[in-house]
């Protein structure tokens, strides 16, 4: 597939994704994806052929309703856009799966209704916002992280500090229990 249907998508498509079209996700500016009031999921696996995006996803492109989104297989991702991030004021769940060259999270990078933040086979991240994570999140999951795993450890990990307020942390699939601050 190289573009989305030239009529536009249904304005009532509330769930959609995007798999192993690595065409279609080059055309990523096109897709007019604000205009779908009622898109509250979204779903994007790269894989081959968008070696070509290292940051992701730009200012403008997703809906401002959404409130979860997947970004899967993007063999260069090294950084998440925090200006498309932060034009979700909606989004709550945010899944990053299978960027092995993610290193960086920007700071001011997510909204503030996040909920629930998923890193997983990310091998280089390795830097989080120095400001913390969102006051909101209640979940902060990650696996196959293992820079980023050293960094987040109770007691001597340099983002504890940041991240000891979150209810529900998970370290390579073992609940870490936060201490009393």
């Amino acid at each position: 597939m190289v573009t989305l249907s030239e009529g536009g998508l249904p304005f009532s498509l509330s769930r959609l994704q995007i798999s192993n079209c690595p065409k279609l996700i080059t055309s990523r500016m096109t897709w007019n994806l604000q205009s779908l009031p009622a898109l509250t999921s979204l779903k994007i696996g790269a894989g081959v052929g968008n070696e070509d995006v290292e940051s992701f996803p730009e200012q403008g492109l997703l809906p401002p309703t959404l409130t979860y989104l997947r970004i899967s297989g993007f063999p260069q991702l090294r950084a998440l856009d925090k200006n498309g991030l932060q034009q979700l004021p909606c989004l709550k769940k945010l899944h990053i799966l299978r960027c092995p060259e993610l290193q960086t999270i920007p700071e001011e990078t997510f909204p503030p209704s996040l909920e629930k933040l998923d890193f997983y086979d990310c091998p280089k991240l390795q830097r989080m916002p120095e400001e913390g994570l969102p006051t909101s999140l209640q979940n902060f999951h990650f696996s196959d992280c293992a820079l980023l795993r050293e960094m987040c450890l109770p007691e001597n990990g340099k983002y504890w500090s940041k991240i000891r307020h979150i209810p529900n942390i998970e370290i390579d699939y073992v609940r870490i229990k936060p201490s009393d601050p």
